[in-house]
């Protein structure tokens, strides 16, 4: 994961969520209002931000997926990354009901992807 580019992160986190029976639809590359993908299963549809950077995720991040729920008329937010968060994007995430999913939830997700390949 850590030799990937952003756009080969993104695919891998699509692949994940199709295998888990969600359907995936990928944003613009540019002008993506703030996610990268969109998820959706039954009458649930999330918007997400694919993070792929070394560096901690920032309350930016949140600030863009929120938009980007409201643009996107979703029901939920994620924040994906290969790393960690600032204690600052956490605070923010939880008050407007972002999930945030870090390196170890990311290992949980990949984990539960495996056992349907």
């Amino acid at each position: 994961m850590n030799k990937m580019d952003s756009g080969d992160f993104e695919i891998l986190l699509a692949m994940v969520n199709e295998g888990l029976d969600y359907s995936v639809t990928a944003t613009p590359a540019t002008d993506d209002q703030g996610a990268n993908l969109i998820v959706q299963k039954g009458d649930k549809k999330s918007v997400v931000q694919a993070k792929r950077s070394a560096a901690p995720v920032r309350k930016r991040a949140i600030q863009e997926v929120v938009a980007a729920k409201r643009f996107y008329q979703a029901t939920g937010a994620v924040v994906v990354t290969k790393n960690s968060s600032t204690q600052s994007a956490v605070k923010l995430a939880e008050a407007n009901q972002v999930e945030l999913l870090d390196k170890n939830g990311l290992t949980g997700l990949l984990s539960r992807a495996r056992r349907w390949g």
